[in-house]
């Protein structure tokens, strides 16, 4: 149906479909082995795309709401071992009866909401003239619910030791903790790899810098802006791939330092990170950023926050305690002064990310499932 949609639309929306598409298609994708279930997710992506944030926020709340009936219509129908949940879309699955003989596995891809409102206050306070009108605090219903989720789930699995510690922090469930384990996320090995070797980085040029991801304060895009500032252009160069969240008076102020490239299909990313030399990803509040282990695999060294997740060890980057522009301007010199130890990053970074294989992740998987449904 979608691919007859493209043949039929006009050249231009035809081509932006069809790289919506190849944003999500993956050539070892089983399709036999995918249900799907209404026609939400793409009318919340079209939304997103023309800017309609509120519209796209409904139709994702009642895309999730369907979602959740035709899976309890599922559990009602067929013997299921297992249910595995994210958060957000959980609560009415793991609560129905149908559910009640089936092992219920919440995924938590981020960290828990209550700590993202504090962090915002304190953003407020430093950085307000950076929030944007969709910076705003999540809300009690939404807490609520995640918390009615970690009640239901008879296993909690988090991306980082990050997020299972926010859960224990926060959230005033009961016995949280024991059901709470760590299933790291992985790579695509078969799309990002580093190049057959990674050359020298020049002395007399600019280190090239690379931020990927919906470009807002969450993710401290402001404070990397703001570190640059003070550095010469001669020393360090940034690129800026994603959705632009940061005023526009702000980003107009540092237009000139960056180049700011609108979000890509994923199989354009790997191309891009062999065209740099660190990532950086000075985040607040995460589940566990993917695009870390991508930047290891391509050879890249990194900068990143803790909060950001797992990515880099002292062999292949720098990771802050905290976001903070001081400090991550101090991380982004050090390199710039030192193109010896970059070269080392980035030669250590591939063998740090082969910990995150997709292999490693189907193991962990399966350790999982042999544990609790033995």
């Amino acid at each position: 149906m979608l691919e007859r949609m493209i043949r039929l639309a006009p050249p231009g929306l035809g081509s932006r479909l069809e790289a919506e598409l190849a944003r999500l298609q993956h050539p070892e994708l089983d399709d036999t082995l995918v249900r799907t279930a209404g026609w939400h997710e793409w009318a919340e992506r079209a939304a997103r795309r023309a800017g309609l944030g509120e519209l796209a926020h409904r139709i994702d709340r009642r895309g999730n709401q369907r979602f959740a009936e035709s899976v309890i219509e599922w559990l009602s129908r067929e013997p299921i071992d297992a249910v595995w949940g994210f958060d957000g879309c959980s609560a009415e699955v793991f609560a129905s009866p149908a559910a009640r003989s089936t092992y219920r596995i919440l995924d938590r891809t981020i960290a828990d909401w209550r700590e993202w409102n504090a962090l915002l206050a304190q953003i407020a306070e430093r950085h307000g003239d950076w929030l944007a009108a969709t910076d705003r605090p999540v809300s009690p219903e939404t807490i609520a619910r995640n918390d009615a989720e970690y009640d239901a789930a008879d296993a909690i699995l988090c991306g980082s030791p990050h997020v299972a510690a926010s859960l224990a922090r926060h959230s005033p469930v009961p016995g949280i903790a024991p059901k709470t384990s760590l299933l790291p996320y992985c790579y695509d090995g078969n799309l990002f790899a580093p190049a057959p070797a990674i050359a020298a980085p020049a002395t007399d040029a600019p280190m090239r810098l690379l931020f990927v991801g919906q470009i807002g304060v969450r993710k401290g895009a402001h404070l990397l802006l703001e570190a640059l500032a003070d550095i010469p252009a001669s020393e360090a160069s940034l690129t800026m791939v994603g959705a632009m969240q940061l005023p526009p008076r702000m980003v107009a102020r540092h237009a000139d330092r960056f180049t700011h490239i609108p979000s890509l299909p994923r199989t354009q990313i790997p191309g891009i990170m062999q065209r740099h030399d660190v990532l950086v990803l000075p985040s607040y509040f995460e589940g566990s950023a993917i695009v870390l282990l991508e930047a290891l695999a391509s050879g890249l060294a990194v900068i990143q926050t803790r909060a950001a997740g797992l990515g880099a060890t002292e062999r292949s980057g720098i990771v802050l305690d905290k976001p903070d522009t001081d400090a991550l301007r101090e991380a982004i010199l050090s390199l710039v002064h030192d193109r010896a130890r970059l070269q080392s990053l980035r030669k250590a970074a591939p063998d740090d990310a082969r910990r995150y294989s997709f292999d490693n992740y189907c193991a962990g998987i399966a350790a999982l499932l042999a544990e609790t449904l033995a």
